[in-house]
């Protein structure tokens, strides 16, 4: 969250500086409830989407579970015993 400072003529004195911070303060809350709000509004609408593409394509296996280069290495450690007998 960012906070801009008002000019020094902006701010009000005296007993009229409490309700001024208060106005602020409401409005700076005001706002990043909103922001919240369209943050869960959007990701509410990527979530549908994503469900809409994955069941466009049954078959498709979501990227994080498939790594192609994965399956073409071995599964035995590499030492220097196993390097030196595929030479």
């Amino acid at each position: 969250m960012m906070i801009i400072m008002a000019a020094p003529l902006d701010v009000p004195t005296g007993a009229a500086a409490r309700p001024w911070a208060y106005a602020v303060t409401r409005n700076l809350m005001r706002n990043h409830w909103r922001k919240g709000q369209r943050s869960d509004a959007l990701r509410t609408v990527l979530i549908g989407e994503l469900h809409q593409a994955q069941s466009a394509t049954p078959n498709a296996v979501p990227a994080r579970h498939s790594n192609p280069t994965r399956s073409k290495r071995s599964s035995t450690p590499c030492t220097a015993s196993s390097r030196r007998s595929r030479n």
